[in-house]
């Protein structure tokens, strides 16, 4: 374990080295609403096949942190992605974004398969209408995550659980080099989650790049291999030993600041 410390004030936290061949970075990101600092002097990498923790109290600016990579809300900095500067979310189509159940309109009247059929956009223009290619990749990422007889279930009809494995398997269809999962693990089953820990770390094993916002930090510590612990800035990064420690567990959730808006 490669682990190089920094100083910050009077914190000394343990921040890893970069990863090699770095897939997504960021380089002094920063993110504002208003005169409201969201996140200031965001930098780290992850490479191909890397499945990260991203820890940190409510209001932090975890839920920010997804959107600057995706490209769904503005900030200064760069974000790159095999190596190459994105600007103005043209980073959407190679980075899936799995947000929190609240921020999804559960009472619009589409159904599973519709809402996977939607990650295959990027395949083709605006006004052209899906293939069947389209039709096959989504039902195969359903049946990936487990819920292909969920197929024509409205979202709204749908637990928890099964809603999350139905925005994963619209990542799948996307074929996405990237995912971001905003808090996918809250609110599900101890055995929904296990499962979905498992698909993960399958996808990483395939060389997708996973980035996991979670509150639990026994998760993080048993399934990751990596955190990130966040408060506005980086606070720590790397294994979960290191990061998830008594002195910078206090670090990080003691400094609570107001929450930022969404």
């Amino acid at each position: 374990m490669h682990v190089r410390v920094v100083e910050r004030g009077a914190l000394r936290a343990p921040v890893a080295s970069e990863p090699r061949a770095s897939l997504i970075a960021t380089r002094r990101l920063c993110v504002s609403y208003g005169s409201t600092s969201a996140l200031s002097d965001v930098s780290f990498s992850a490479a191909s096949g890397e499945l990260i923790a991203v820890v940190g109290p409510n209001g932090a600016g975890k839920s920010s942190l997804m959107k600057a990579l995706v490209g769904l809300i503005d900030h200064r900095g760069e974000v790159s992605l095999h190596g190459r500067e994105c600007h103005h979310g043209q980073h959407r189509h190679s980075v899936a974004y799995i947000p929190q159940r609240h921020d999804l309109d559960l009472d619009f009247p589409i159904s599973a398969q519709a809402v996977v059929a939607s990650g295959r956009r990027r395949f083709r223009r605006a006004w052209q209408r899906p293939t069947a290619k389209d039709r096959n990749a989504a039902s195969a990422a359903l049946e990936r995550v487990g819920v292909a007889h969920l197929a024509t279930r409205r979202i709204n009809e749908l637990s928890g659980g099964e809603l999350q494995r139905v925005l994963l398997a619209r990542a799948l269809a996307q074929e996405a080099d990237v995912l971001l999962l905003d808090e996918s693990l809250s609110g599900v089953d101890q055995l929904t989650a296990s499962a979905l820990i498992e698909l993960l770390a399958e996808l990483a094993g395939g060389g997708a790049t996973l980035l996991v916002t979670t509150h639990d930090l026994d998760l993080a510590r048993r399934q990751f291999a990596r955190c990130l612990a966040v408060n506005r800035t980086i606070v720590a990064d790397g294994p979960p030993a290191g990061v998830l420690d008594a002195a910078t567990i206090e670090a990080t959730f003691a400094r609570v600041a107001e929450p930022v808006p969404r």
